[in-house]
């Protein structure tokens, strides 16, 4: 497993450390598994080569993609600097498409593929987070799009809208930000995770609300064909 973060600021125009990839990539270790720390900073082309070609020196094929980037800012549309705008929507949209379209020739080429994009309910409006709602609402589309693409090669694209405690979440008000801590740990997401990158998984096309251990599925209308079953851990 390739564990990314650059470990910047959510804004994505401050220098990051590797420290938050190997930090995780340690407890993979401590539990008998094998993990590599990258910390490049997802948004470019070039930066989802050195990724996926990372990924490939160390574990020879890539079998899974996790699209987790994300950074927020929060005010109004006019706000930001542009720089800033276009950091949000290279972490939240590009970066992840970017990763997408590096690993799907090497999953066709050998007929598997699981790929998760997280996004957010912000999609659907929240106030207060133009660019990351933008950004992660083209990462839907692409979601929707890829899943139809990636069914005839064994390639299935799935989405989360997950709700979790994260470095994200710590930013809020301390209140905030215990409440979280406290009632949605981040593994009650990653159960869910793990089963939409497993080979025992047969739909794609559907994305999901989930936190608390829960999940519920919402699915476009137009998914019908790609989506030929549910998953047994919506509630």
């Amino acid at each position: 497993m390739i564990v990314n973060d650059y470990g910047g600021a959510q804004s994505t125009l401050t220098p990051g450390t590797i420290s938050h990839a190997q930090a995780v990539v340690d407890e993979i270790r401590a539990a008998g598994g094998e993990a590599e720390a990258d910390g490049e900073m997802v948004g470019t082309g070039e930066s989802a080569r050195l990724i996926v070609e990372h990924a490939l020196d160390a574990f020879g094929r890539v079998d899974i993609l996790i699209n987790n980037a994300g950074g927020s800012l929060i005010g109004e549309p006019d706000a930001f600097t542009d720089e800033e705008i276009e950091g949000v929507l290279r972490t939240n949209f590009i970066g992840p498409y970017m990763l997408l379209r590096r690993v799907w020739p090497l999953m066709r080429g050998q007929g598997f593929g699981r790929i998760v994009n997280v996004m957010s309910s912000a999609v659907l409006g929240a106030g207060h987070l133009g660019p990351y709602a933008a950004g992660k609402a083209g990462l839907l589309g692409l979601t929707h799009d890829a899943a139809f693409d990636g069914r005839p090669h064994n390639i299935l694209v799935n989405g989360i809208f997950p709700t979790g405690a994260s470095r994200l979440t710590e930013t809020s008000h301390e209140d905030l930000a215990r409440w979280y801590r406290t009632h949605f740990q981040p593994e009650k997401v990653s159960a869910l995770i793990a089963y939409l990158s497993s080979e025992q998984l047969d739909f794609c096309g559907e994305v999901f609300n989930v936190g608390v251990g829960a999940s519920r599925g919402w699915r476009s209308s137009t998914m019908t064909d790609c989506s030929i079953r549910r998953s047994p851990l919506k509630a």
